[in-house]
């Protein structure tokens, strides 16, 4: 039985996102934590919490469960992608605080 659920990403998780699916999608090798760390604008560390999270939601697979340094996209994970809702969005709530990307 499936139910509707919303997972809200940080900004930093959605930015990862993005930058490892569009590597994916051209074909491109994935990129490293400290690529993409410099590419976007972040801290490894904040590379690495995205990496784990993306890992729960089984978009990617981090081929020794702990580490986010060797990591590859989950087989399926156009699932999370078509049909489902995942998306990427802005929530702005009533007190004016905002999440996501615009």
């Amino acid at each position: 039985t499936w139910h509707l659920a919303s997972i809200l990403l940080s900004e930093d998780e959605k930015l990862v996102a993005r930058h490892i699916l569009m590597a994916h999608r051209v074909g491109s090798r994935l990129p490293r934590p400290k690529e993409t760390a410099a590419a976007l604008g972040l801290t490894v560390r904040s590379v690495h919490g995205a990496l784990r999270m993306l890992a729960r939601l089984d978009l990617i697979f981090m081929d020794d469960g702990r580490r986010a340094a060797h990591y590859s996209v989950s087989a399926g994970h156009e699932r999370l992608l078509n049909g489902l809702g995942f998306s990427f969005h802005t929530v702005a709530l009533d007190t004016g605080e905002r999440f996501g990307i615009p």
